[in-house]
């Protein structure tokens, strides 16, 4: 009696192998929380910078060239909001960045979200904070640098942190996962 592919017979008794469920809805995650990372990161640089004129703590530094905290945040946060120009060289980085982290969580059999907005917020952190403590610090000046680094840091979280609640809503890791054990053994 022929059996199906996914089923082996080994001393009369039958097993079925564990599905692995498609990968789509996690490339599509990825896709398009790619996209919504780099418009998250400007509208939070944006509401920054307007709660900043309204403090005006921006109107002074555009045009001198002091160098400090307050100087190395306001050159983050233009940073950030120079995110939608850079959108061809942000793009494809945030889309690997994501593929290698989060995307690999639900082949590891990861369904907690836990895990997935830590990796979220360190991607985050990481690449926005880098980068602005890159440009930042070119002025030469240690508490330039480490502002940027610090707003940058802090803008790129809470990017991270609401990229990820999107990337779990549209890829549904615990769903897909129990379903696929479900079907493994019904």
């Amino acid at each position: 009696m022929p059996t199906a592919p996914d089923q082996s017979t080994s001393s009369g008794y039958t097993y079925t192998t564990p599905i692995k469920p498609k990968p789509t809805r996690v490339w599509l995650a990825i896709i398009v929380c790619g996209i919504l990372a780099a418009v998250t990161v400007t509208i939070i640089a944006l509401l920054l910078m307007l709660v900043a004129q309204l403090f005006g703590s921006t109107s002074s530094l555009m045009g001198s060239s002091r160098s400090g905290p307050v100087s190395g945040s306001v050159v983050a946060i233009m940073l950030c909001l120079y995110n939608l120009v850079l959108f061809p060289i942000v793009l494809p980085i945030t889309w690997g960045g994501m593929a290698l982290s989060l995307g690999r969580l639900r082949w590891k059999g990861k369904n907690e979200r836990k895990p997935y907005y830590i990796r979220g917020i360190v991607l985050g952190t990481v690449l926005v904070g880098l980068t602005t403590g890159i440009f930042g610090s070119l002025d030469g000046e240690l508490l330039s640098g480490l502002s940027a680094t610090i707003t940058g840091s802090t803008i790129g979280g809470l990017a991270g942190a609401f990229c990820t609640f999107i990337f779990l809503k549209i890829s549904r890791p615990a769903q897909i996962i129990g379903d696929a054990e479900v079907n493994a053994f019904s």
